[in-house]
């Protein structure tokens, strides 16, 4: 790989950054506002500069949310397609969810909508895949149809597993009637019996204990773990972009499935594993498929950004902790080597419809970032193959090949 480098400075500190597809747009948050900018990369001397910016003040008040979290997950609106920003704040307790409409030809940032969850400190594994968000809370998954303006009308669904006492795991609907769920248990798919709607005043209130929870008693098992977690899974996208972005539905039979790949962690060892699941799940019927690739130990990294035909993570040892921030010792030294993986979509059809991935499928290669040992944030775009980071409160720019 030939790496090429260009930095910018970072006028405040940036909670979450965002990459959108192309590597040419990112999305900066930060306590009080979101910016959206276009990276101008000066070849000569290495500087990466705005020349379109746009920022949305995200609370009125100057304090902001200096004193919480804040994370950011891209995801696209099934009808236009367009980039969807889901921002999630959390402080003492308290969450709110939104959702944003990414315009780059504007560009603009348009509030798409609000979503206040439950009222408790255990918000987790929010996503947002066919115009549907969801989150989990305690014993419970939420999930709310947003559509693609805020104009749209909304539904809701609350479902609890009845063998599950608390819900931690990664959700992707592929449509309104069935999801994929990914947790310690194992991978399984989930129809989704109904949905209540909702005005849009309801999703700025957190639902109450009286919700109609439904209980999902036979999930339709995938595969089961054996000692390990689940740590990331690629995003759903549309379903038109599909064949433009390498296949990523495919029709299975008389079924179309799409594909997800899962990196785990390897709970005795506590480090990456080096398994790589591949799942194909059909949107109707109950014929899914699941294959594993067992991938060399220089590629045995937890991955801070993954699709379907690459993933970036941080190298220099296999880490200790399922955690995207600096390792406590880096033998590299001063220096941040990344390490790509690349996945090939074609995929070896053996009949019967029975498809196997090989470790063939698969290559990887590094880079050496010199003197960014210490970058405590990383995005990747799998698209353009771009990467930026942040340290000491620069944005630095990463181009690469893979």
């Amino acid at each position: 790989m030939s790496p090429k480098f260009w930095q910018t400075p970072c006028g405040e500190v940036i909670n979450s950054a965002i990459l959108l597809p192309g590597g040419e747009w990112v999305v900066e948050a930060s306590g009080r506002h979101l910016c959206l900018r276009k990276l101008d990369l000066n070849l000569d001397q290495g500087i990466a500069s705005a020349s379109q910016k746009v920022k949305v003040d995200l609370f009125e008040h100057p304090g902001g949310w200096d004193a919480g979290t804040i994370e950011c997950l891209l995801a696209f609106s099934e009808g236009s397609y367009d980039p969807l920003l889901v921002v999630h704040f959390h402080n003492n307790g308290s969450d709110n969810i939104r959702v944003y409409c990414i315009d780059t030809q504007l560009p603009s940032l348009i509030q798409l909508t609000t979503v206040i969850p439950f009222d408790e400190p255990t918000v987790h594994s929010i996503a947002l895949s066919r115009d549907i968000l969801s989150y989990m809370a305690h014993d419970l998954l939420f999930a709310y149809t947003i559509g693609s303006s805020s104009t749209d009308s909304h539904k809701r669904a609350v479902l609890r597993f009845s063998d599950r006492p608390r819900m931690l795991g990664i959700v992707r609907f592929i449509s309104e009637q069935r999801f994929v769920l990914a947790d310690q248990m194992g991978v399984c798919v989930v129809d989704v019996p109904h949905w209540d709607s909702i005005s849009e005043a309801s999703l700025h209130t957190a639902p109450s204990s009286r919700s109609n929870i439904q209980t999902v008693n036979k999930p339709t098992w995938v595969y089961r773990f054996d000692n390990e977690t689940p740590i990331i899974m690629n995003p759903t996208l549309p379903m038109d972009r599909h064949h433009s972005l390498g296949m990523y539905l495919h029709n299975h039979g008389s079924a179309r499935s799409h594909t997800f790949l899962i990196r785990t962690w390897d709970d005795p060892a506590r480090c990456a594993s080096p398994n790589v699941h591949v799942i194909d799940i059909s949107e109707t019927s109950d014929d899914h498929i699941h294959s594993k690739i067992i991938l060399p130990i220089n590629c045995q990294f937890v991955p801070f950004g993954m699709g379907l035909r690459r993933s970036a993570s941080r190298g220099g040892r296999l880490l200790r902790s399922p955690s995207f921030h600096p390792p406590e010792h880096d033998p590299d030294g001063g220096d941040l080597r990344l390490v790509f993986t690349s996945f090939y979509v074609e995929h070896r059809d053996h009949g019967n419809n029975d498809r196997r991935w090989s470790l063939e499928s698969f290559k990887t290669g590094s880079v050496v970032v010199p003197g960014m040992g210490g970058a405590s944030q990383c995005a990747f775009d799998e698209i353009s193959g771009r990467v930026i980071m942040t340290m000491a409160g620069r944005w630095y720019f990463l181009v690469v090949d893979v």
